[in-house]
C-alpha cells in the first residue's frame, strides 16, 4: 500500500510580485515596448531578468508578443480588442517619432555592443584555432623527454668513462654550448622587457599577471643560470662562472 506524502508545515515562500509590476506598467501606458525599452524603464531588474519575465507574462497570457524581425519582439497589454500593426487597439493611441526614434537608438546601441562582442569571439576563436591540441602537446613532450633522456644518459657515459674529446668535436660542442646560452638570455631579456611594458599600462600586479598567463621564472623552477663557457679557459669543464652570475643578476634586476 503505497501512503502518500505528509504535508509539510513549513510556510510557503511569499511570490514575488516583479510581474505584476510590470503588468501595471503595461495597463498604465497603454501602448507596445521592446525589451530594451523596459530594461531602460526598470533597470534594477537587468537585461536577462527582463527577458525572462517578458516571456513568461506572455506564455501566461498576461501580455501579448509578436516577432518584430527576426530575433526581436515587442510587447503589449492584452486588449481583448482588434489590434493594428502596433499592437494598440485599432481606435487607441499610436507611438509617436519620439518613441520610435528613442526605440531606434536603443537598437543601435545594442547591435553596436554585439557586434564588439562577436569581434572579440572571433579573435579569440583565431588564436584558440592557432593552438596546438592536448593530443599534440603530449605527443611533443614525450617525443622531447625521450631526447632529453638520451642525453643524459650521454653525459653521464661522459662522466663515468672520462671520455676523451677530439678537439675540433670540443670546439664545435663549445660554441653551440655559447650560442645556446646567448639565445637564452636574450629571450630572458626580452620577455623581462615585455612583461616590464604591460605593467606599465596596467593596474595589475606582477605576481596576478603571472598566474593569469601562466608565467613561470627561472627561479619559480629553480633554474640556475648556465656558466659561460666560452669564457672558460678550461675548456667543457672549466669554470667562467662569475661573469655568468653577474650578468645574470643584471638581467634579474
Amino acid at each position: 500500500m503505497v501512503k502518500k506524502a505528509a504535508k509539510s508545515s513549513a510556510p510557503a515562500a511569499p511570490k514575488t510580485n516583479d510581474e505584476d509590476i510590470l503588468v501595471n506598467y503595461f495597463s498604465k501606458n497603454n501602448r507596445p515596448f521592446s525589451p530594451q525599452q523596459i530594461e531602460l524603464a526598470f533597470p534594477q531588474y537587468g537585461k536577462t531578468r527582463v527577458a525572462k519575465m517578458l516571456k513568461l507574462l506572455a506564455d501566461k497570457g498576461s501580455i501579448v508578443s509578436k516577432e518584430n524581425g527576426k530575433s526581436s519582439f515587442i510587447y503589449w497589454m492584452d486588449q481583448n480588442e482588434e489590434m493594428d500593426e502596433y499592437g494598440q487597439p485599432v481606435n487607441g493611441p499610436k507611438p509617436t517619432t519620439a518613441d520610435l526614434n528613442k526605440e531606434i537608438s536603443s537598437l543601435k546601441t545594442e547591435l553596436a555592443e554585439m557586434t564588439e562582442q562577436l569581434k572579440a569571439l572571433q579573435t579569440e576563436a583565431r588564436q584558440l584555432e592557432g593552438q596546438l591540441t592536448d593530443e599534440q602537446l603530449a605527443k611533443d613532450i614525450s617525443a622531447l623527454d625521450i631526447v632529453s633522456s638520451d642525453l643524459d644518459n650521454k653525459l653521464k657515459a661522459y662522466k663515468s668513462k672520462n671520455v676523451v674529446v677530439a678537439p675540433d668535436q670540443k670546439k664545435k660542442l663549445e660554441a653551440n654550448h655559447a650560442k645556446a646560452r646567448r639565445e637564452w638570455l636574450a629571450r630572458r631579456r626580452m620577455f623581462k622587457e615585455v612583461l616590464d611594458t604591460i605593467l606599465e599600462r596596467s593596474s595589475k600586479k606582477r605576481k596576478d599577471l603571472q598566474e593569469e598567463i601562466g608565467w613561470e621564472t627561472d627561479e619559480d623552477l629553480k633554474i640556475e643560470v648556465v656558466a659561460d663557457r666560452s669564457k672558460s679557459s678550461g675548456g667543457v669543464g672549466g669554470g667562467g662562472t662569475s661573469g655568468a652570475q653577474q650578468e645574470y643578476k643584471r638581467q634579474k634586476r
